[in-house]
């Protein structure tokens, strides 16, 4: 199941909020995007989905627009599947930091139960979630916390560098 920057408020019934937390707790999988109507700005703060998201919503506005938000590589990024572009640590990290910085996204905070793979590296944001996982019951979760990543993908390509974090998410 995929939400990408779908409020909860204009689009869902917490019935079916609830049945997608069933079904991610019985083996299924779920990514949420990040937007202006995702994560805390989406209205999900105390839904079925916030209770089963790898990161902890704030209260209140969550997404915020024209600031540089660079991703750094985190030592459990260095070893998921998902996040490791190279297989030599230090090569992983130089590969990240040569991605461009993103505009745009939603700001959470970490969750004991979840595992972030990239968190910002610098700026009022720093230390924040990136992109996170979590096991809920028998499915698997991932929050990327922006709608900007498509950044990643075509600034790498176009410094004919690497797709693979794009081509590992899909």
């Amino acid at each position: 199941v995929v939400f990408d920057n779908f409020s909860a408020n204009s689009y869902f019934s917490n019935y079916y909020l609830q049945r997608v937390y069933d079904y991610v707790k019985g083996g299924g999988g779920f990514l949420m995007f990040g937007g202006k109507d995702s994560f805390s700005s989406g209205g999900y703060v105390l839904s079925p989905i916030e209770k089963m998201l790898p990161v902890r919503l704030i209260r209140g506005e969550d997404f915020y627009s024209r600031m540089k938000m660079s991703g750094m590589v985190t030592p459990a990024g260095n070893r998921h599947p998902i996040t490791r572009l190279s297989s030599d640590p230090g090569s992983n990290q130089r590969i990240w930091s040569k991605f461009p910085p993103l505009s745009q996204g939603n700001i959470a905070a970490r969750l004991e139960e979840g595992t972030v793979l990239v968190e910002s590296e610098t700026g009022p944001t720093k230390g924040a979630p990136m992109i996170a996982v979590r096991r809920v019951g028998e499915g698997r979760v991932l929050s990327i916390l922006t709608d900007d990543l498509w950044r990643w993908n075509y600034g790498m390509v176009a410094a004919e560098k690497t797709n693979r974090l794009y081509l590992r998410l899909m």
